[in-house]
């Protein structure tokens, strides 16, 4: 893991079958709007904020993120609607 400016890089399939699939289908789409893909190598690897990985490393093997412990990671439901709505306008803008 290599850490570019606040975020933990970590390799694509980490994130994937490893990240995503820790938090389970409740906070999928939050890990994921947390997630970007860092500039020298967009197609293998990404990266997610340091906390986020720092509890995924500390999971006990077969456990998924609970809701208490995505609590203390920061996820609120509102502040997901506000990173989608973020995140379309991006898009919209560069169409």
């Amino acid at each position: 893991m290599d850490s570019d400016g606040d975020l933990a890089t970590v390799a694509r399939e980490t994130f994937e079958y490893g990240i995503v699939t820790w938090a389970g289908r409740n906070y999928e789409e939050w890990v994921r709007a947390w997630a970007r893909p860092p500039p020298l190598d967009p197609r293998g690897l990404v990266q997610v904020p340091p906390i986020i990985y720092d509890a995924f490393k500390q999971r006990a093997p077969g456990q998924r993120l609970n809701s208490k412990q995505a609590a203390a990671l920061g996820y609120r439901e509102r502040r997901l609607d506000r990173c989608h709505r973020r995140h379309h306008k991006a898009l919209c803008k560069e169409v």
